[in-house]
């Protein structure tokens, strides 16, 4: 039955309109005599011609639509699949930021395990020192937003510029500050002082520092792609974009950041005396 009515749909859609076509040519050529037609089986073949013309112009027509819906989806194809390698890429360089952060982290726990802490030094004492960011005169939202911006700039355009050179040192060093301070949480007993003072801006400071890093490693990262033969554009378009997004991403974290150590960061460290 679907047989059926498949071929009485083709009969009307494709078929009738050819056989019209090719008689209404075939009136046309003979009244004008550009083809001789002296009977009725002259005038059945000149149809029947006419028709099977219209019938090859239209199935090409058909094939060059397809094959433009084609191209278009082997297009959107490519597309996605350079979107999906955008976003791994970017989890990458996100990851060994993340990593070379940790990294750093870790050596400055186990550098300060080397030396012994004075008892009569306490965390919020090493942090004024090691930092400055209690000191009444610095701590401002102004004071900070610069200090961070710095490091932001430092770790993106820096990175970009030294070839990651700059991105590399910075997040080791950064980590290692970290990993400093939290040993000697450890070793004064007082973690949770250390988690007060760091943790309120922190969750947006390091992330901030990160995505910054991966934003340093990006431009060197297209540049070797280019250089391998992997890309035939050294930095195109997308990739500007994205190395922008990251950083602008990055800014607008670091400066909630020291929103919150100019104000929620600083209370606290004041009633921690």
């Amino acid at each position: 039955m679907r047989i059926k009515e498949d071929l009485q749909d083709f009969l009307v859609a494709v078929v009738m309109p050819l056989a019209i076509m090719g008689t209404l040519t075939a009136v046309s050529v003979t009244y004008t005599q550009i083809i001789p037609v002296r009977s009725v089986t002259d005038f059945i073949k000149v149809t029947f011609v006419f028709s099977l013309i219209y019938g090859v112009l239209l199935y090409a027509y058909i094939l060059i639509v397809e094959a433009k819906q084609e191209i278009k989806n082997i297009e959107e194809y490519f597309k996605k699949i350079e979107k999906r390698g955008i976003e791994l890429m970017k989890r990458n360089l996100i990851l060994l930021s993340f990593l070379l952060f940790i990294t750093g982290s870790v050596l400055g726990f186990s550098l300060s395990s080397r030396y012994d802490v004075p008892e009569d030094i306490d965390l919020k004492s090493i942090l004024e020192l090691s930092e400055q960011e209690f000191n009444m005169d610095h701590v401002t939202f102004t004071y900070i937003s610069i200090n961070n911006l710095k490091a932001i700039l430092l770790l993106s355009f820096g990175g970009a510029l030294t070839f990651g050179g700059s991105t590399f040192l910075n997040l080791i060093l950064n980590g290692i500050n970290i990993g400093t301070l939290f040993y000697d949480s450890l070793i004064m007993e007082d973690v949770k002082t250390f988690f007060l003072l760091i943790l309120p801006h922190g969750i947006f400071e390091i992330p901030a520092l990160i995505i910054a890093g991966a934003a340093g490693f990006k431009i060197p990262y297209e540049v070797l792609r280019f250089a391998l033969g992997k890309k035939e554009e050294i930095i195109s378009e997308e990739d500007a974009k994205e190395f922008f997004k990251l950083v602008a991403i990055s800014i607008v974290l670091i400066f909630i950041a020291a929103l919150i150590e100019s104000t929620i960061t600083l209370k606290i460290a004041k009633s921690l005396g």
